[in-house]
């Protein structure tokens, strides 16, 4: 049993090594690949900042759907609720950014090449 899983495991490992070899670009000996089109859609790729993307949405269509029920004109509430998805989103961006500030020159984890 041990020599089958011995086999097998060299099997993978070989494979493994031919499609994550380093001239296909793997990470981290290359820049990280959210990196390379800038911090700025670094961040936006985070499952937290789709999260967050999509609550702000729904709240400007919540503020737009309020607007529009105070003082009717479907354009002034779908540019208030419009200008509060953005500035929600634009807050939790300088809170990603705050929140990970101390991470980015820290260097290598204590293990790590």
């Amino acid at each position: 049993m041990h020599a089958n899983l011995m086999r097998v495991n060299s099997a993978v490992e070989c494979r493994g090594l031919r499609h994550f070899a380093p001239e296909r670009g793997r990470w981290p000996e290359i820049e990280s690949p959210g990196e390379r089109l800038g911090r700025l859609l670094a961040f936006l790729g985070t499952t937290a900042s789709m999260i967050a993307v999509i609550n702000n949405v729904v709240a400007g269509v919540g503020v737009a759907l309020w607007v529009q029920a105070v003082r009717p004109g479907r354009w002034l509430g779908i540019g208030i609720g419009a200008a509060v998805a953005l500035a929600l989103t634009a807050a939790f961006l300088a809170y990603q950014r705050w929140r990970f500030a101390p991470f980015v020159d820290a260097g290598p984890i204590r293990g790590e090449p």
